[in-house]
């Protein structure tokens, strides 16, 4: 995470997901703690990944994401509520970070809720995996701009 300037609390998710990786491999939702980050859960979405083909589907979703998007999606897949979802950024991102078993970030405008084109965000994407190498689950974290 050089060269860019991110948000404090995207920096400071970063630093939790590095300080419960096992030695070896990637943590797993056993590692995560709620109480250790818990003034961020509402803008956490918890994403299971099913496949390969892979399909992402929220698992749990904190009440900002939900006031942001201004539904909640939880039980839902992405590919039900993400316009052309295999073209998306988002489709992009999340097969990204599965594939590549690293962190994904994006700084960018909303192209899901439509009257909120204009609202900035940054979007954290942290991987884990039950048995530490094959990706099972994301973290999803949000930012929005004032």
């Amino acid at each position: 995470m050089c060269g860019i300037t991110y948000h404090p609390d995207v920096r400071a998710m970063v630093d939790y997901w590095q300080s419960i990786h096992p030695e070896g491999g990637l943590p797993g939702r056993q590692h995560f703690e709620p109480a250790d980050v818990k003034q961020y859960l509402p803008a956490i979405r918890l994403v299971d990944v099913e496949g390969p083909p892979y399909r992402f589907r929220v698992r749990l979703a904190g009440t900002a994401i939900t006031e942001f998007y201004r539904v909640d999606h939880t039980g839902r897949w992405f590919d039900e509520f993400v316009d052309d979802f295999d073209a998306s950024e988002t489709s992009r991102d999340l097969h990204d970070v599965v594939e590549t078993r690293r962190l994904g970030w994006r700084r960018g405008v909303s192209r899901i809720v439509r009257d909120r084109e204009f609202q900035t965000f940054e979007r954290l994407i942290l991987p884990f995996a039950r048995d530490g190498q094959r990706v099972d689950m994301l973290m999803i974290f949000m930012v929005f701009a004032d």
